[in-house]
């Protein structure tokens, strides 16, 4: 059943510190508000009980936002949307066509379970729970006052930490806990923490460091590029850039082993058939982020477009 109360605003809503996930910001407004359980929090924000595992990238129901938030404070839906969810970087890819992430955060029309399970493939992959860096959390407890889940630790290709290298730990909760349950870093006990295959991450270690940096730079920067542009990109480097140059670039980039860690099983062959069959449309932002990090594009190149529009809103 529906809150009545939905469109009242939030006065313990928390501000979104730098590079926290929307799924974070809901755990702090959880913390703050006193509330007696989950649900009652999942009432306060949406009205009904929802699946919190879309909220961890994706901007679900972000919509809410503009109840939940004084319009003095200066921060909107759109900011929160841009700034703390991966939407930006997912729609670098021509995967997902724009009404689907307009479903997606409207507060009360289901986005299309098809989609939405699409959009969580090309976020996590088969990253499972959720990711910490606990060099990061002893620096945010010092800056904001508690630790909390960073976006890019959370995305497919980010193993280690961007910042301080170290390999990033992780709970896994059950599936049930991860979609109704707001769960906060300082809560995690040491029994918590998941026991990672660190000789294959380990053997990788420098490929997944620096692939991870690519992607914390392209969801931070929030980037104004489609697939197109970055097509344009690797043409120059690499004229006449085609089906067969793309993927001696992905596979030059730690070899077929890291691929393999990447992508387990025989999901790599599948994606490679999805691009050839539908062209470079289909290509998944961590691809992007593969030939980008290879190719070892120049940042002033990459990112400038984006960093002028931003500093144009």
């Amino acid at each position: 059943m529906e809150n009545d109360r939905i469109d009242r605003r939030l006065l313990s809503f928390p501000v979104p510190a730098e590079g926290v996930c929307l799924y974070s910001i809901l755990v702090r407004y959880h913390r703050k508000s006193a509330n007696r359980n989950s649900d009652h929090t999942s009432l306060d924000l949406f009205g009904s009980r929802v699946n919190l595992r879309y909220t961890v990238a994706l901007p679900y129901r972000i919509d809410r936002a503009d109840n939940w938030i004084s319009p003095r404070c200066g921060i909107t839906k759109e900011t929160i949307q841009r700034h703390n969810t991966a939407q930006g970087y997912l729609q670098m890819s021509g995967i997902f066509p724009e009404d689907s992430f307009e479903r997606l955060t409207r507060a009360r029309q289901s986005p299309g379970r098809g989609w939405i399970h699409r959009m969580l493939d090309a976020a996590h992959g088969d990253k499972h729970g959720l990711y910490f860096c606990p060099q990061c959390a002893k620096e945010d407890a010092i800056r904001i006052g508690e630790p909390y889940w960073h976006l890019s630790h959370q995305l497919l290709g980010v193993e280690y930490c961007p910042e301080h290298g170290e390999l990033l730990q992780a709970i896994k909760p059950s599936p049930y806990e991860m979609s109704r349950r707001y769960l906060a870093v300082s809560d995690i006990m040491p029994g918590d923490i998941d026991m990672r295959d660190t000789a294959l991450l380990g053997k990788y270690r420098d490929q997944f460091f620096e692939l991870g940096k690519t992607i914390t730079r392209m969801v931070s920067q929030s980037m104004d590029t489609d697939y197109m542009e970055l097509l344009s990109l690797y043409e120059r480097e690499h004229p006449n850039f085609g089906m067969q140059k793309m993927v001696r670039l992905i596979e030059s980039y730690g070899g077929k082993g890291f691929i393999a860690a990447l992508y387990p099983g025989v999901k790599y062959d599948h994606l490679l058939d999805e691009v050839a069959k539908k062209g470079h449309a289909a290509i998944p932002p961590t691809i992007h982020a593969i030939l980008i990090t290879a190719l070892g594009l120049r940042e002033d190149e990459l990112w400038c477009k984006s960093d002028q529009n931003e500093s144009q809103r």
